[in-house]
């Protein structure tokens, strides 16, 4: 049983990659628009480039665990959430060190949700990144996308992997 979640985690990392392929088309690289910040990924050179405001990162960044099969893991992500004339939201999830497209669906007036990607993909939590940028005292009116990667990988996915091994306790 134990191969299967591996197998679904396997097939989801291979689904991030070719969703980068497809976002870059031919030239190498994607840029994500957030707000009126932009990151540009260059897969060519194993880069991300880009600055976001402090502002930016409340409305659109979140560190959000997805579940995949029984297996949970932690992801740095890019919430956007645009409107199709008032009629329904539509909601994106990208990866942040990416750029890969993780979620989209859409979410009518009553709740009602229509899955254009990730449907197999289960959200158990999603928090805030400032509220971690505040516990830290790392407060700043713009980060560098390398900067927030680093953050993510230093700060907080340490505490997330070591909360996960107590559960196991």
């Amino acid at each position: 049983m134990k191969n299967n979640h591996i197998k679904n985690l396997k097939v989801v990392g291979a689904s991030f990659c070719l969703g980068a392929v497809l976002l870059t088309s031919c030239t190498g690289h994607t840029e994500l628009s957030i707000s009126n910040n932009s990151i540009v990924y260059d897969f060519e050179k194993n880069t991300v480039k880009g600055t976001i405001d402090y502002e930016n990162l409340i409305d659109y960044v979140r560190v959000v665990e997805l579940k995949i099969g029984e297996e949970k893991k932690p992801f740095l992500l890019i919430k956007k959430v645009s409107n199709t004339f008032g009629k329904e939201d539509i909601i994106e999830y990208f990866d942040f060190k990416s750029g890969a497209a993780i979620f989209k669906y859409y979410q009518n007036d009553e709740g009602e949700m229509t899955w254009v990607r990730g449907e197999n993909i289960m959200i158990v939590e999603e928090h805030e990144l400032t509220s971690y940028l505040l516990k830290e005292n790392f407060i700043q009116k713009k980060y560098k996308a390398e900067e927030i990667i680093q953050f993510y990988e230093d700060k907080i996915l340490p505490t997330l992997e070591e909360n996960d091994k107590e559960l196991v306790k």
